[in-house]
């Protein structure tokens, strides 16, 4: 990974792309090792991935300061990772546009582009709910990958809680906190596009 110098910063500055505010700053310097790897895997090119987390971090600034937004602190550096992949992302389409990838036709998987990158972007929208989630519904969402099923996690929550669970009303609850954060996440990205 190259050395990149990221100098301390007490106040927020005026990048090329615009206003970082501090906050914003550190979770970039904090995310810059995945960031890094994540631009040279989808791109193969270094060099890129320093300039498109500063304009994630531009960007997220401008949609979490103007109007004022409603996402919490914690959760700044994966959405400006998310951010950043997405920059990332769309580079590479237009990439792709421009010249074809034959020579690097073996690194990719054995699908086509497109589903390649909707596959990505699918992997990043299910990070990014489980990084929201409350810890209760993180618990509920890891037993139903592992297999389990919604009448077995009832009995389980009821056992917790000493009061009776029902599997379908667990079920519709789930389904409509799913619902809620991806509809948050992707209102978040509309913004930042």
């Amino acid at each position: 990974m190259p050395q990149i110098e990221w100098p301390e910063l007490p106040e927020g500055y005026e990048d090329q792309y615009g206003q970082i505010a501090p906050e914003v700053y550190q979770a970039a310097v904090a995310i810059w090792p995945r960031a890094y790897q994540f631009a040279l895997y989808a791109l193969r090119d270094p060099q890129s991935a320093h300039s498109l987390l500063l304009k994630a971090a531009a960007d997220v600034t401008r949609a979490r300061f103007n109007p004022p937004a409603t996402l919490p602190p914690e959760h700044l550096a994966s959405y400006l990772y998310t951010a950043f992949e997405h920059l990332v992302l769309k580079e590479r389409k237009q990439r792709e546009r421009l010249e074809p990838l034959e020579s690097d036709s073996a690194l990719l998987p054995e699908s086509d582009d497109q589903n390649f990158i909707d596959e990505i972007e699918q992997k990043i929208l299910l990070d990014q709910i489980m990084n929201r989630m409350e810890p209760e519904m993180k618990w509920i969402y890891e037993r139903l990958i592992l297999g389990y099923t919604y009448p077995e996690i009832a009995a389980e929550l009821s056992r917790k809680s000493g009061k009776p669970v029902d599997p379908d009303g667990l079920r519709v609850r789930v389904f409509r906190y799913l619902e809620k954060l991806t509809q948050q996440i992707r209102s978040e990205e509309r913004r930042l596009q």
